[in-house]
């Protein structure tokens, strides 16, 4: 393997939510394919991973490059060091749409980290923090019956959720979280760290389900990376096959 000093290049790749056994293996493997004429590293914080590629022919990046977006298409998010949030702000700008975000569990992170970027009142028509039944109902327009049947963590109501927000025809993509933060609340059919991430838009919504392991505020902090990473892949267009609105 070639010292990082004697490679001039750096390419920076920005991969999400694949587990840390399966990076080690990928990237032994490449390191080794590719030791005489690049350098590869990487780190991994939560499920956030940044790839730095070290190399002088841009042939082998283009190689390189090949075998990550081949490997881990739909996790790779950016080819720039950005973060989520960087980075579905981006994805947003460019396509000149209108977020808006609907959050329990989250409790406003989503927002919080969205704002944070200088002109997000470009891309952020407006961010809820519906923590009750009543608010979820009057402002969304859950069904009472929805919450009765289901409960409000299920993915009925986050579907309802995300629906509310699209049906005030102000946004063009929608986000909604709803889950079990802990440490307690949980039960054997609904544990502490269930979680349901709703994105969509008019043409339709899909909810994605985890059961996420950790404190409380890695549980929503973790939540709200995977809400911005779905978001970012329905933008792309990647994102599972969405379900049509009722």
């Amino acid at each position: 393997m070639r010292d990082k000093e004697n490679l001039k290049h750096l390419k920076i790749f920005k991969l999400f939510g694949i587990p840390t056994e399966e990076l080690d293996e990928f990237f032994n493997e490449l390191n080794a394919a590719y030791e005489d004429v690049a350098l590869i590293e990487r780190t991994t914080r939560g499920f956030d991973t940044k790839v730095n590629i070290y190399f002088n022919n841009e042939k082998v990046l283009k190689h390189i490059a090949y075998d990550i977006t081949t490997n881990f298409h739909e996790n790779v998010y950016s080819d720039k060091n950005v973060s989520l949030h960087k980075c579905l702000f981006e994805y947003l700008s460019f396509q000149k749409k209108v977020l808006s975000v609907a959050e329990s569990l989250t409790g406003g992170i989503i927002c919080d980290r969205l704002v944070s970027i200088d002109g997000a009142s470009k891309i952020l028509f407006e961010g809820l923090v519906v923590y009750s039944n009543e608010s979820k109902m009057n402002r969304l327009s859950v069904k009472l019956s929805t919450l009765k049947t289901f409960g409000a963590v299920s993915d009925e109501t986050c579907f309802e959720m995300a629906q509310g927000l699209i049906n005030t025809n102000a946004c063009d993509i929608a986000i909604a979280t709803t889950g079990i933060a802990g440490p307690d609340g949980g039960t054997s059919k609904k544990p502490v760290g269930l979680t349901y991430i709703g994105i969509g838009a008019k043409e339709g919504i899909h909810i994605y389900k985890h059961i996420f392991k950790g404190t409380r505020s890695e549980i929503r902090n973790m939540a709200a990376d995977f809400a911005l990473f779905y978001a970012i892949n329905h933008l792309k267009g990647s994102g599972e096959k969405l379900l049509q609105i009722k």
